[in-house]
């Protein structure tokens, strides 16, 4: 939330687009749902508009907007009646605790379910600090609140938050209703077949729609013109689902097979009619929120020898899965690297998994594990009180041995795993993002009167939060350059004109970049480990096929800049540079 300078109140609408996913985030947090989240950030937007006019000069507009969501959010809060003592003198007197990083990270992955039960200012302060990375100052501002009170809301929310985080969760997975279940799908039925006729025999004459973030349109004939729109893109398909236990549509991008909803739509009934739609197609922020595919699944198991096997429901295709994974099960639970086993794409064992893409193995896959391991370590410590006869509040884990605290006494996990089996689970959910970045660099030669060009040096430097292995990421990089490189300067499908024969079908006639045609290339890591994950991770795999292509072909237009070339179309290939060049000439 740092501050900007002051913007004109023409540039109000910009500065709204800009800071609202990060206001819904907050708006979500604080209400316990996506859903709530973006009606109170709607409201909050209103009066930012309505204020603007008047409000004079505004030296910090970010802090100034989430001032304005603050207050919306606590008067919708107050709608609800779930409104709780903000302020209170046995709180001023108290000091924050010290908070380590990855107790921070923890609180900033958790669901809004859980934030729901911390009271209003312990919510808060938690969410704008841990959550959105505000200072202290930010937060005093932003609730109205003096420094001593901030830190007393902060300490007691973070520890209802590491008291929350222990509890088991139980949540029943909400299923559809026989009826919505029928009127949904033959909604969608229609939808995905493009029988929109069929569609606007369905709504009511006074159907009302909003395309949040967009538009409203009332009455039959305006929304008419809605679908009219769908019909001319094809980006979608549509699925009956649940958004937050309620009945929704979740909308797929059909080109990006095995990917989660883009965004969803929420219809409402009367006398059997749709009587409203609300579609978040222009608000993709908000499915981020609801956890759209936020989901991976994993089992850890103790075996007799004192092993541990963690199944995974994320399947390596090269990205070295076995080693990772299998370096953060022997740090988490302290045993030998030769004594951890992982297994993957196992269905006999792996009850779900969503699979891997997106560089979000480790974030996801990576997240589910910690969290499994957790859980037999905790079902571990009851077992080995019982064992030990001691509470287990005495019990510690360490070194692969559950001990009585300052004895000698203790039990290995093996061995509480041989008298009856040792395991635990966990479909783990986490609706936040991880950002990734890092700035890549390449120097190129070109010879004019060829249009060859020759890689001189590439050097990329990537935050990818926490890199478990710096070894693996190194060569992920290296990797993907290769590939972004090769996009950039050699691949190329090429197709004979009249008969729309393809004449690179074959690695003899496809220029994929060999080892000779690529410098030696340098990375470097700045590691800046996210709060959005209990492991603070961010995601690699991708980070030299983005990078790569973009810094190839601005230097290949540095170079040809002097010779009055301004673009040129990938792969820059020597014949398309020459021809580059000779256009160039021919103009001057």
């Amino acid at each position: 939330m740092t501050s900007v300078p002051e913007p004109p109140v023409a540039d109000i609408n910009s500065l709204l687009a800009a800071m609202r996913p990060r206001l819904h985030r907050y708006c979500a947090r604080m209400t316990g749902s996506v859903i709530d989240g973006e009606d109170v950030l709607q409201d909050a937007l209103i009066k930012a508009v309505e204020a603007s006019a008047s409000a004079g000069p505004i030296s910090n507009p970010e802090g100034w907007l989430f001032r304005i969501a603050h207050n919306t959010a606590l008067d919708f809060l107050r709608r609800r009646n779930r409104q709780e003592a903000l302020r209170s003198g046995e709180e001023v007197d108290m000091i924050a605790d010290q908070f380590d990083a990855v107790l921070s990270r923890q609180i900033a992955s958790m669901s809004l379910r859980t934030f729901m039960r911390l009271p209003v200012t312990q919510r808060s302060s938690v969410i704008l600090m841990d959550v959105l990375g505000c200072s202290l100052q930010e937060v005093c501002e932003v609730m109205d609140l003096s420094l001593p009170a901030v830190k007393a809301a902060l300490h007691r929310g973070r520890v209802q938050l590491r008291e929350f985080a222990n509890e088991p969760e139980e949540v029943q997975s909400p299923t559809l209703s026989e009826a919505d279940r029928a009127r949904l799908s033959a909604y969608v039925t229609h939808f995905n077949a493009r029988d929109f006729d069929a569609i606007r025999a369905m709504i009511a004459d006074d159907v009302r729609l909003e395309l949040v973030s967009k538009s409203r349109l009332n009455g039959k004939a305006e929304v008419s013109r809605y679908f009219g729109n769908y019909s001319k893109v094809s980006d979608w398909h549509l699925v009956p689902g649940m958004v937050e236990g309620r009945p929704a549509i979740l909308v797929f991008d059909p080109s990006a097979p095995g990917s989660g909803p883009k965004y969803f739509m929420l219809l409402d009934w009367r006398a059997g009619k749709v009587a409203t739609i609300r579609d978040f197609r222009h608000a993709p922020y908000i499915i981020e929120g609801a956890g759209g595919v936020a989901e991976e699944y994993a089992i850890a198991e103790a075996k007799p020898d004192g092993a541990i096997v963690v199944g995974t429901g994320a399947q390596s295709q090269g990205q070295g899965h076995e080693t990772t994974f299998a370096q953060l099960v022997a740090e988490t639970m302290d045993v030998p690297f030769d004594k951890v086993c992982i297994v993957a794409g196992d269905t006999d064992k792996i009850a779900h998994g969503w699979g891997t893409f997106a560089s979000r193995s480790t974030i996801k896959a990576g997240g589910a594990a910690f969290d499994a391991m957790q859980l037999l370590i905790a079902e571990g410590r009851t077992r080995a009180g019982e064992y030990l006869e001691a509470s287990v509040e005495d019990i510690v884990y360490t070194g692969g041995r559950f001990v009585v605290a300052g004895t000698d006494r203790g039990v290995g996990i093996g061995e509480l795993a041989a008298k009856h089996p040792l395991s635990a689970d966990k479909l783990h959910r986490n609706e936040n993002v991880a950002w990734p970045n890092g700035c890549h660099v390449c120097e190129l030669e070109v010879d004019p009167d060829t249009g060859w060009s020759t890689l001189v040096r590439y050097v990329a430097v990537d935050d990818v939060g926490r890199a478990v292995n710096p070894m693996i990421v190194d060569g992920q990089t290296m990797g993907a350059v290769a590939q972004g490189l090769g996009q950039a300067l050699f691949e190329h499908c090429v197709y004979d004109h009249s008969s729309g024969q393809l004449l690179s079908g074959s690695l003899m006639d496809y220029t994929l970049p060999r080892a000779e045609d690529l410098p030696n290339i340098e990375t470097w890591l700045d590691d800046t480990p996210t709060r959005t994950n209990a492991l603070g991770v961010k995601g690699a795999g991708e980070a030299g096929t983005v990078a790569a292509p973009c810094a190839a072909i601005s230097a290949m237009l540095d170079a040809l800049a002097p010779l009055g070339v301004t673009h040129i179309d990938m792969p820059a290939t020597p014949a398309r540079v020459w021809a580059a060049i000779q256009r160039a000439r021919s103009v001057t």
